[in-house]
């Protein structure tokens, strides 16, 4: 079993970091929370590197202790309040944090099933059988979510090009 130096695990938290960040906002629409996430998350990577079989899988083994822990606040504000008091966020790849494009919008108005493999999919690069892994779920599922994301996000985009006469 090849187990990560510490080295070699800061090099690769140093190249994940912006993208880990990213991933979290996606979920908590809120930078103060994603970067407490991204902390914890780094945290409790470090502490169970031990636990990392394939040093080859350690991406979607780092994005998925950050999706758990993004999600974890998530069940703590359900606690403490709603959920649409929760900020919208901007464009994964925006100058300014406050200015989401019309696209990025559309992204976010999606349900989180839909929402979090298209993020991972087209703004992170990723390939279907590393989302699946990072979500738990089949790649049949993964791909099934990414079509009806698209459609909707179709669908979507239809309705404002009637509404606005485009």
């Amino acid at each position: 079993m090849d187990v990560l130096s510490h080295e070699q695990f800061s090099e690769l938290v140093m190249q994940y970091k912006d993208n880990l960040f990213r991933t979290a906002r996606c979920i908590l629409k809120n930078s103060h929370d994603a970067e407490d996430a991204v902390c914890e998350a780094i945290y409790r990577a470090f502490r169970s590197l031990r636990t990392l079989k394939d040093t080859g899988a350690f991406r979607p083994w780092i994005y998925r202790i950050t999706i758990n822990e993004a999600y974890q606040i998530v069940r703590r504000r359900w606690n403490a309040a709603s959920i649409d008091d929760i900020g919208e966020i901007g464009d994964a790849g925006a100058e300014e944090p406050g200015e989401p494009s019309q696209l990025s919008a559309y992204v976010n108005s999606l349900p989180d099933h839909m929402r979090i493999p298209v993020y991972l999919f087209y703004y992170e690069d990723m390939r279907i059988m590393d989302i699946a892994r990072i979500l738990g779920l089949p790649a049949g599922t993964v791909k099934s979510r990414l079509a009806r994301a698209r459609e909707q996000l179709r669908e979507i985009i239809l309705k404002e090009e009637v509404q606005h006469g485009f």
